[in-house]
């Protein structure tokens, strides 16, 4: 009788600490400093931030980035100029930032649609590395700012995607400069 107590023992104990600790590989629940937006990320995200002095305007970019043998995902916004944006215009925003994405990633588009995230309108581009790597990113432009979601993985795209719709912006105005940093 002692053996079968002591194993029942174990058993709950096991069963306890199973239930009461995260699942190995779980997504942790971020909220970006300034409250801007949340996001499940595989593992704590490392951030950045940079400025840039243009002749309209300085335009900030702030990031949150994580790497996990799941893949790597990244959270960043760039705010941008009033002026920039009245004369760009959101269209030809969204269209460059693309552009730009698929050229630092050495990338190529494989295809890109609107979608809608949350009541807002954004684009959703699934491109292929030259390695072969697939991934997904989310443009999303929200008054000044243009954020952009994204994710690879080297087991395919359900952990990007699992990564991408837990994205959610928050209802407050994201015409101010970032303080998330």
């Amino acid at each position: 009788m002692p053996c079968r107590s002591a194993a029942r023992s174990s058993i709950t104990l096991l069963l306890a600490i199973a239930l009461t600790s995260p699942a190995q590989g779980e997504a942790d629940a971020f909220e970006a400093p300034s409250g801007a937006f949340t996001v499940d990320f595989p593992t704590k995200p490392i951030a950045g931030k940079r400025n840039k002095r243009t002749f309209v305007g300085t335009i900030r970019e702030v990031w949150f980035e994580s790497q996990s043998e799941a893949g790597h995902f990244l959270v960043g916004y760039t705010h941008l100029p009033g002026i920039l944006v009245f004369f760009g215009g959101h269209r030809h925003v969204l269209k460059r930032a693309k552009e730009i994405f698929l050229d630092k990633e050495g990338a190529q588009q494989v295809s890109y649609e609107t979608i809608d995230i949350d009541g807002r309108s954004a684009k959703q581009l699934v491109f292929r590395k030259t390695s072969g790597e697939m991934g997904k990113a989310y443009f999303i432009f929200e008054e000044r700012r243009v954020y952009l979601v994204v994710g690879t993985s080297p087991k395919g795209l359900e952990p990007v995607d699992a990564f991408l719709t837990s994205f959610r912006l928050s209802t407050k105005p994201a015409d101010q400069p970032p303080t998330d940093l």
